[in-house]
């Protein structure tokens, strides 16, 4: 205790206890909304592996959704494919584990739509929020949607590369089709 400090402050029970007057300082935790962006679309379902893309963002998304809710931060989530699916700020668990259920179901052919759905996003956003994002980013306008939007929030973005994605340098020419459009092309690996 010093002086000029608030006499409510003041932790009587401790100061009882050791003769010497004693203040409790402590921060409450904030409240900081957490949205959860997972890519729904094709090209997450591409698996060379046990999981596909899609899959480990539905792991990482549950879990962060968990730990948000302990942290007692609300959480929603939004998909970034064609299909409209958007699940409000919550804490509860139970919602949780209905979105979880509800994106285990996908199409195999919608397309990518990351960068519109972060412009949709960010004039919703009140105040300081956390955006994290689980996508494998094939979408050209989603960077710099979210440069935009990492300006005023706080966003981390977790890109998700299969090891075949990453393995097809040095092949040569390889014929191959779009997972998202369907379109083929000839590209050198």
């Amino acid at each position: 205790y010093q002086y000029g400090d608030p006499v409510k402050a003041i932790d009587w029970r401790v100061t009882a206890r050791t003769a010497k007057v004693h203040i409790k300082e402590y921060e409450a935790p904030k409240r900081v909304p957490c949205w959860i962006l997972v890519d729904t679309s094709a090209s997450m379902t591409l698996s060379s592996t046990a999981r596909s893309k899609y899959e480990l963002a539905l792991h990482i998304a549950g879990g962060i959704a968990f730990a948000s809710l302990d942290r007692v931060s609300p959480v929603g989530v939004i998909g970034v494919g064609e299909r409209d699916f958007r699940q409000p700020l919550s804490l509860s668990k139970d919602r949780v584990m209905q979105w979880l259920l509800r994106l285990r179901r996908f199409r195999y052919d919608e397309g990518t739509t990351l960068g519109r759905r972060v412009t949709e996003l960010r004039p919703s956003l009140g105040s300081r929020a956390l955006v994290v994002v689980l996508s494998d980013l094939q979408d050209a306008d989603g960077v710099a949607a979210l440069k935009l939007l990492g300006q005023e929030h706080d966003c981390a973005v977790l890109q998700l590369q299969d090891p075949s994605e990453v393995l097809v340098k040095g092949l040569g020419f390889v014929r191959a089709q779009e997972a998202e459009t369907g379109r083929e092309f000839v590209t050198k690996g």
